[in-house]
């Protein structure tokens, strides 16, 4: 099952969103897989931080990536 989702938001709101997933990309995965490599903690914590870092990367960097492709086709389409 294919569940789309279409919404009107205005290019600030989506420069925002675009922004706050290159955060989670860039700082906020790497910062959980980091503290999940630390020996000091339980193995299920461990185990946790890092599914949800890989998670977080996945899960916003794919989104980042199709929302950029969106976005440069109805640029193009718009331009011709």
């Amino acid at each position: 099952m294919k569940i789309a989702e279409t919404r009107l938001e205005t290019v600030e709101e989506f420069q925002k969103s675009q922004a706050i997933r290159l955060i989670d990309i860039f700082m906020i995965a790497p910062i959980l897989v980091l503290a999940g490599t630390k020996k000091e903690l339980s193995p299920a914590l461990r185990i946790g931080l890092l599914a949800i870092g890989v998670a977080t990367f996945i899960y916003n960097g794919r989104n980042f990536l199709k929302n950029y492709q969106d976005d440069k086709t109805e640029s193009d389409n718009s331009k011709s």
